[in-house]
């Protein structure tokens, strides 16, 4: 019969398999508390959610199909053997976390014996050991009598060398009885040795198959997930930018050579090696060499200084932008720490070239271009393009430059409709926990003067319509943003 894995390990193991399946996909979509049924299998519970929720993908590549099986039957396996270390130690005494019982659980299993099978076995013994024991008793019993007759006996003899010859019948008779006394007693004797000769045999037999079982293969080295080495790289990106102001050049290089040394060690020791190498790089960049006195030497002037007007190579390394993203994360997103520092590098040369301070529309760079998110590379490679356009003319004119913080966005082109569609985007991206913080980040994207009212409105209109962008919106979510009972929504 299978078992019932808990509801916790099950909607821990489901999510995962949910978010390696459904990238860029929430996993709060789904409210896996009241959907999840404590009375299934794992199997049954997952082909039972893919019943459910068919828009989603639950089925994944062969390999990764039968690596969720072998996850599936190592659960078993442990469940089979945790039972088998409890029964052991109920039956016989045992320590229940003892390294005994853990060996023998563990070469029952590999000797592909069941929990029945042990149970079975485990009976038989108990009782053999029951049979034994009780002929034991009869044994020590019959001894006591034995002894007891003997004494009886030594005390015939003696009375029989004072009684006169009338009684010796009777001793005879006595004698008899004790012979036959004695003659039981051996043969509950043979009958003991022999059930102690099976129960030899049967211990050995177990101990000969326990010894043929090989021993239980080394733990597989568990490495490092993508999500993981993803956090170590975000850890070892903020601490060098919290410190440093930036990326040092092969900083990068640096890590992934790092991480290759520690993707075998526990998450936290990564984290160690990780900080530890930001701290060298860190130590790196800033140190700054003790000053010791020197004499001053004249030298002699250099054959040719710096013309004004020369090529931005003189100041800053020419870097030219990749026409395809360096970072694998899928879009809409924006740029990674790689991409920002290439960009950086791009800019300052690019408005070196026009003989303009990159540190003077820092601010503005990273504003419009670095932090928006973008559907597609080739839209972030338009933006950037625009804006040092925009910088090159407001040089060029002695006026500040004016910028457009506007990404391509999924929206119709007419004002009205656009600003609905807006509204109802960014409502369902979960991001805004107010009317408020949705209204500031609809003005960030051009959406200006939107009112509470025209947020209500959109959002009622597009419940009544089932729009596509509120598939995986719940109404208790759009009652709390917008401070209505669901009921008023829904009218």
């Amino acid at each position: 019969m299978p078992r019932i894995m808990s509801i916790g390990l099950q909607r821990k193991r489901l999510i995962e398999i949910f978010r390696t399946l459904n990238p860029g996909v929430d996993f709060r979509v789904i409210d896996w508390d009241a959907e999840l049924d404590p009375t299934l299998t794992f199997p049954e519970q997952r082909r039972e959610m893919a019943r459910k929720f068919p828009e989603y993908t639950w089925s994944g590549k062969p390999e990764q199909e039968s690596g969720w099986e072998k996850w599936y039957e190592e659960y078993e396996e442990d469940i089979e053997r945790r039972q088998i270390e409890e029964l052991l130690s109920k039956k016989y005494g045992l320590k229940p976390v003892s390294e005994e019982v853990a060996q023998i659980a563990e070469s029952i299993v590999r000797a592909g014996l069941k929990l029945e099978d042990v149970a079975k076995l485990s009976t038989e013994l108990e009782e053999a050991i029951r049979t034994i024991a009780f002929e034991r008793s009869k044994v020590e019993d019959l001894e006591r009598k034995l002894k007891a007759e003997q004494e009886a006996r030594a005390r015939i003899e003696a009375e029989r060398r004072a009684l006169p010859a009338v009684r010796m019948e009777e001793i005879r008779r006595r004698e008899e009885e004790l012979k036959k006394r004695e003659a039981e007693v051996r043969r509950w004797a043979d009958e003991l040795a022999r059930a102690q000769f099976g129960l030899k045999a049967k211990t050995e037999a177990l101990e000969d198959a326990i010894e043929r079982v090989p021993p239980p293969p080394p733990p597989p080295v568990k490495e490092l997930t993508e999500e993981e080495v993803q956090r170590l790289e975000d850890l070892f990106s903020a601490t060098l930018t919290r410190e440093v102001g930036r990326i040092p050049t092969n900083a990068m290089a640096e890590f992934r050579v790092e991480v290759e040394k520690v993707k075998t060690l526990p998450y936290e020791e990564a984290a160690e090696h990780i900080t530890g190498l930001a701290e060298d790089i860190i130590a790196r960049e800033v140190y700054v060499p003790a000053l010791r006195r020197i004499e001053r030497v004249r030298r002699p002037p250099p054959p040719k200084e710096i013309e004004i007007g020369a090529p931005p190579e003189v100041f800053v390394r020419p870097t030219e932008l990749p026409p395809q993203p360096i970072s694998a994360l899928p879009f809409p997103r924006s740029p990674s720490s790689e991409e920002r520092e290439i960009l950086w590098r791009a800019y300052s040369y690019r408005l070196a070239e026009i003989g303009a301070d990159p540190y003077r529309y820092r601010a503005d760079f990273t504003r419009y271009v670095l932090d928006i998110p973008y559907t597609t590379w080739d839209g972030l490679l338009k933006s950037f393009e625009l804006f040092i356009r925009n910088v090159e003319e407001a040089e060029e004119k002695g006026i500040k430059p004016f910028f457009m913080p506007l990404p391509s966005m999924p929206w119709s082109p007419e004002e009205e409709k656009r600003r609905r569609d807006a509204i109802v985007h960014f409502t369902a991206t979960k991001i805004y926990k107010t009317i408020d913080d949705l209204i500031t980040g609809l003005a960030l994207y051009g959406i200006q003067d939107v009112t509470e009212e025209e947020v209500r409105e959109a959002v009622r209109r597009a419940w009544k319509e089932k729009d596509v962008w509120f598939t995986s919106i719940r109404l208790e979510y759009l009652s709390e943003l917008l401070g209505l009972p669901p009921k008023e929504i829904e009218k």
